[in-house]
């Protein structure tokens, strides 16, 4: 055009100025001159087929496709030559077009303004994408027809699906180890509990919605204190609430054996705000840990005995070697009386680690000489070999 005025060029979506240079600012309706109706035409047309990532389809009022911009030729792989004429049907699945969802799909844009449209659809090579659109009424002419704009949104379908498949395998196999799953927001207190959890602790379907967490009210006087310390815990920073103990059943008032997992899942502020988790009963591990244990105890009492004698045994024959020539049987002897307190030592720490695991001995760390150690064993050893 003249005097200097813009003109848009399709070929490479610039704007060129009477000096022939390029300007990257798109032309907007106040470029074209009044009543210039080819030019407002063609920028709508650049707009359509910019948007290469969705499909745009314009339909008459019956569904035949009357054109569809370059997005929708890469989608479905047909061209627009192709398409022009035929109805929308050739998109959708065999089992959609036998449903009659084609024109379902019309006859709700057309009562109601709008037809959302998120399913799986055809490809000209027979391929199936999941396709999310929407298509709406506009006024061509003197006739109405339609707009779709659709979008390939398989990979997302795709991971929801995982996502979903994820989370029933889950959930079968929190169901087939016997697992309850908790909620619990630390701000009102309530607690969500699924039936499992309830039945752990003893408490009906009905009791869901609690809020007075029972996996801390129920908890064994004994083993309280350690519980609240273990939440305490989580909640100050660590974001794990893992602990065993004992709760009092609901229903028949006796202890029973339980693990909790839990972990903050929203700690955006400086407090922790909820938690979620599962728990399982552990009652059948520790009935055999404690079958375990008193084993040992009664072994360890029964090995004491004939080792005490026999660390009496061999000081008596030290002490009548001892002032007489036999100074090798007296070495002897001294190795074998060391090697009798190592054993003493070992029935003693046996019963310690069972003292230790039923709560009745306190840990009081030292610090030792590793090296003195070591040498000691390798001297003993030596004469041994």
């Amino acid at each position: 055009m003249d005097n200097g005025s813009e003109n848009y060029n399709m070929d490479n979506n610039r704007n060129t100025g009477n000096d022939g240079r390029n300007d990257t600012v798109p032309p907007t309706p106040k470029n074209f001159p009044d009543g210039d109706q080819i030019s407002a035409a063609s920028w709508l047309r650049a707009i359509m087929e910019a948007a290469i990532d969705f499909a745009i389809i314009t339909t008459d009022r019956n569904g035949i496709i009357i054109d569809w911009n370059s997005g929708a030729e890469k989608i479905f792989g047909y061209s627009r030559k192709e398409v022009r004429g035929s109805a929308t049907d050739i998109i959708f699945t065999p089992e959609d077009r036998a449903g009659g969802l084609p024109a379902q799909e019309l006859e709700i844009a057309r009562s109601t303004g709008r037809s959302v449209d998120e399913r799986w659809h055809l490809r000209k090579d027979g391929t199936r994408f999941f396709m999310s659109g929407v298509m709406t009424p506009v006024a061509l002419t003197q006739d109405l027809g339609f707009v779709k704009i659709s979008r390939n949104i398989t990979d997302r379908k795709l991971a929801e699906e995982a996502l979903m498949l994820s989370e029933q395998r889950k959930n079968m196999a929190v169901q087939s180890a016997g697992m309850g799953e908790w909620e619990w927001d630390l701000q009102t207190n309530v607690v969500t509990l699924n039936d499992q959890a309830l039945l752990l602790l003893g408490w009906g379907a009905e009791r869901s919605g609690l809020t007075d967490n029972p996996l801390i009210g129920q908890a064994h006087q004994l083993d309280r204190p350690a519980v609240e310390a273990a939440l305490q815990r989580a909640k100050d920073g660590i974001y794990i609430f893992h602990t065993e103990y004992r709760v009092i059943r609901d229903d028949n008032q006796q202890a029973s054996w339980i693990n909790v997992y839990g972990r903050v899942v929203n700690h955006e502020s400086p407090e922790a705000l909820k938690m979620i988790g599962v728990v399982y009963d552990i009652n059948s591990r520790k009935l055999l840990e404690k079958q375990k244990d008193d084993f040992i105890s009664v072994a360890s009492h029964e090995l004491k005995t004939p080792v005490t004698a026999i660390k009496v045994y061999s000081e008596i024959l030290r002490e009548r070697f001892s002032g007489t020539v036999e100074n090798e049987n007296v070495h002897l002897l001294d190795l074998l009386n060391n090697q009798v307190d190592q054993l003493m030592d070992l029935v003693k720490t046996l019963l310690d680690s069972s003292a230790l695991n039923e709560g009745r001995i306190a840990l009081n760390p030292e610090v030792f000489d590793l090296n003195e150690s070591i040498t000691t064993r390798v001297q003993q050893l030596r004469v041994v070999l």
